[in-house]
């Protein structure tokens, strides 16, 4: 019989026909009387079992297969005659024959999304533009050697901003544990957690031993209810140092700009590499999120749910949740306002990404060409390096990733070519404010997800043989 599709959402689809009850019939009888020549039950031979004996031991696993099989080639035939895309394997939602009739049946499937919009031709966009007079760089240059200054070491007790090597151990053991170098940490003082470590810090001497007490509920537990109330802990300083805030660390010198003292004269020149590399990165993520911003205003379709919910899977699992944890989490349609608000940017990330996708197939940035768009990328951004070369080679081995972000800012920059930008010149703070306000409501890092077609077109239905169970595309059955 002919089968209709159904438009659910912007991406789903959903296939509903009837199987003639004699078809069905008619063809489990055919499979039966198959099985009977190569069937052998007890007492009789091969072949000669009656067919009733067949029928009653076999006809639900020959139904379960017939069902599959016509389900599959309706829906087959179906796809092909109508030329409909699938994204996602098609699952059945309902199988059912009431009263022992025809058999009602709804296949769900999901599709490509179809995104009409993309481009932002006459858009107005603001784009920031790094301006720094020399003051400026005598400042930014004063924060990081505050931020990465050098240490001396002092005899004293340890004062707010102190940094101390501290060994620490249960209290239930001796005290030549504490020699022991697993056992030694650093700590900031003015940083300590929990409170009763920060106080015994402050009336500490170097190598005096103290006894602190700590609640239960500060200290990792099991959640055991036997477990008790309060734990002891022996502490002792082994060094104390203080910050040298008008001085930089030597590897800070290093890693920063590639000088060993604050007396190079290569130095000036380096720090402005080091804000042009910081100011380029936020200046790109300004962009980006902008146009994404005005794409997703302009297209309301959404991707595949089955894409969504894979790639807020793979984030959760990425923070540390149990992979089949994290599925199952990102699939609920129920969930907690902020797990909700994490799969909503997931979403609204996912549907950029695939926009972006399609445009960069369209331009060709594909195969080769963006091979060679990430080698220019990478080769510019290690010039703001202190020794570029090195920091080529540094980043080669994540040029996968270099190869997504570079035909993100590629796409980003074409389209803001039809668009009218205002460049707004800002000084590094003002410029590193605006990205870490856009940022607080954008997700600018995600797993790398499939966009393309998925590989297994059969429909999944999984009709348990016993009790005719199908599943819907979570997993979870469906009794007919």
């Amino acid at each position: 019989m002919p089968a209709n599709i159904e438009i659910v959402t912007d991406t789903k689809r959903r296939i509903t026909f009837t199987l003639l009850e004699s078809d069905v019939d008619t063809e489990i009888l055919v499979r039966l009387k198959s099985l009977q020549k190569t069937t052998t039950l007890p007492g009789f031979r091969r072949g000669k079992a009656p067919l009733k004996m067949i029928d009653t031991r076999f006809r639900s696993d020959v139904k379960a297969e017939v069902l599959n099989d016509l389900v599959s080639l309706q829906v087959d035939q179906t796809l092909q005659e109508q030329a409909v895309p699938v994204y996602s394997r098609p699952y059945v939602e309902k199988l059912s024959n009431d009263n022992g009739g025809d058999y009602d049946i709804s296949v769900s499937f999901e599709t490509y999304p179809e995104f009409t919009k993309r481009d932002i031709k006459g858009e107005w966009v603001e784009i920031p533009a790094l301006e720094m007079s020399e003051a400026d760089y005598d400042k930014r240059l004063e924060e990081l050697r505050e931020y990465f200054h050098d240490w001396q070491q002092v005899e004293r007790k340890p004062l707010e901003g102190d940094y101390v090597t501290l060994n620490w151990v249960n209290a239930s053991q001796p005290d030549s544990a504490l020699d022991d170098a697993a056992n030694r940490i650093p700590v900031r003082v003015g940083e300590a957690e929990p409170a009763e470590v920060q106080d015994a810090l402050l009336d500490l001497d170097i190598g005096e031993i103290k006894v602190i007490e700590i609640a239960a509920p500060q200290i990792a537990s099991n959640d055991d209810s036997d477990s008790p109330e309060s734990q002891q802990f022996k502490m002792r300083i082994e060094s104390v140092s203080m910050p040298l805030k008008e001085k930089f660390s030597k590897d800070a010198l290093i890693n920063l700009f590639g000088v060993e003292s604050e007396d190079d004269d290569r130095l000036r020149e380096r720090l402005k590499l080091f804000v042009s590399r910081e100011s380029k990165a936020a200046i790109h993520r300004v962009k980006e999120i902008k146009v994404k911003d005005l794409l997703l205003a302009a297209n309301e379709t959404n991707p595949p749910e089955s894409a969504v919910t894979i790639a807020f899977a793979d984030l959760l699992a990425r923070s540390g949740v149990d992979k089949e944890k994290a599925l199952l989490a990102a699939a609920q349609e129920e969930q907690p306002d902020q797990l909700r608000q994490m799969k909503q940017t997931t979403r609204e990330r996912l549907k950029f990404t695939w926009i972006v996708q399609e445009i960069a197939t369209g331009l060709g940035l594909t195969g080769e060409r963006r091979d060679e768009l990430a080698e220019q990328m990478l080769r510019e951004e290690a010039e703001d390096f202190p020794n570029p070369e090195q920091a080529y080679t540094e980043m080669l081995p994540v040029t996968r990733q270099y190869e997504e972000i570079c035909i993100t800012r590629n796409v980003v920059d074409f389209l803001l070519e039809d668009a009218n930008v205002q460049t707004i010149p800002m000084n590094y703070w003002d410029l590193i404010k605006l990205d870490n306000e856009l940022k607080e409501s954008d997700m600018n890092v995600l797993p790398p997800v499939s966009t393309e077609r998925q590989p297994e077109a059969e429909v999944e239905t999984e009709i348990d043989t016993a009790e005719s169970v199908i599943v819907d595309a979570y997993g979870n059955p469906i009794r007919s």
